[in-house]
């Protein structure tokens, strides 16, 4: 009995309670760091690509819309003008964006292809910088009684500029693709059969009606390769006058942003694109910097090509989208 009574009044010890140790804590810390660590870099990897996602559609969405703009216009086309057009001269800078130094209109080849694969191919032909009047809707009206259709034109002129506001690095300044339109001119040879029977046709009503109705004052001989000899104001049909063409608009149809998205620099060490430029064009230098326009065929029907290289700097890197087409212009 007493030994039952010892062992039922025997204390029973206490536990121990331990705390947590130094190396336990340091190594809660170390899990806890690694753990934000890679929800750092996890999280940052995801904005990235979020963000060079968001950056390539927009470099695919401008590039596509620019390209898209050019064909509209260049389908239209009623005259090309060449490398060293005098006509190039009455367009007016001094009001617009300066193009960039190395603006280059193409060399028109009637002959050659726009394949570097074929013995026909001239790499001269390139330029970076397209001029061309196209036909507008025509001036459709009637004046006592009598239906006038007068053919009109507008000069357009697709090209570079820089743009210094944003940069894409290497470089302080970003490319810039830009339209100018001029206002309208008429045909000249419409308007000279008009004049010349004077008798039949009211010309002062028909001289106000294209003036207020339609914005026209002037006329343009399409066969003129002298400028300074190919426009006439209505009315005086026997004197060529020298004029600067008017400005209808200006538009840009790539332009840098946020993203610092402009029109694509050459291929180099320092500006990695992928779509090399120039990819068809073997000049040396700057030329064509993220535009090539090749203009080939008879007059009856040009074939224009147009290729077009936006960018976009994300991150330490450089992305970019190539856009080409292949259009068939029914100069005449």
């Amino acid at each position: 009995m007493l030994a039952h009574r010892e062992i039922a009044f025997r204390r029973k010890p206490h536990k121990r309670v331990n705390g947590v140790s130094l190396v336990e804590m340091m190594i809660s810390l170390l899990l806890l760091s690694i753990l934000i660590t890679t929800l750092f870099y996890l999280t940052n990897s995801v904005n990235r690509v979020n963000y060079s996602m968001r950056l390539y559609e927009e470099l695919k969405s401008g590039g596509q819309n620019a390209i898209r703009s050019m064909d509209r216009n260049v389908i239209r086309g009623k005259k090309f003008f060449d490398r060293d057009t005098p006509y190039e001269d009455i367009i007016p800078y001094s009001e617009l964006p300066d193009p960039v130094s190395f603006s280059k209109l193409p060399s028109i080849s009637p002959t050659a292809s726009l394949n570097p694969e074929t013995s026909e191919f001239d790499s001269s032909i390139f330029g970076n910088e397209l001029f061309f009047a196209k036909i507008e809707n025509g001036a459709s009206f009637t004046v006592e009684s009598r239906a006038y259709d007068i053919n009109l034109y507008r000069f357009v002129c697709f090209y570079l500029t820089k743009d210094t506001t944003r940069e894409i690095r290497p470089y302080n300044y970003c490319l810039a693709l830009v339209k100018w339109e001029s206002v309208r001119y008429a045909d000249y040879l419409d308007l000279e059969h008009i004049w010349s029977d004077s008798a039949t046709h009211p010309l002062d009503s028909i001289k106000y009606t294209l003036e207020n109705d339609f914005g026209v004052k002037y006329c343009w001989d399409v066969s003129e390769s002298n400028p300074n000899l190919a426009f006439y104001r209505i009315g005086s049909m026997d004197t060529p006058v020298s004029i600067v063409l008017g400005t209808n608009s200006l538009m840009y149809l790539v332009k840098p942003i946020n993203q610092t998205i402009g029109v694509s620099f050459n291929k180099s060490d320092s500006f990695p694109v992928k779509s090399d430029v120039p990819g068809f064009s073997s000049v040396d230098n700057e030329f064509p910097g993220g535009l090539e326009i090749a203009v080939i065929g008879p007059s009856s029907s040009r074939k224009i090509l147009i290729r077009l290289v936006v960018a976009g700097w994300t991150r330490k890197r450089v992305l970019d989208f190539p856009t080409m087409t292949i259009v068939s212009a029914p100069e005449y």
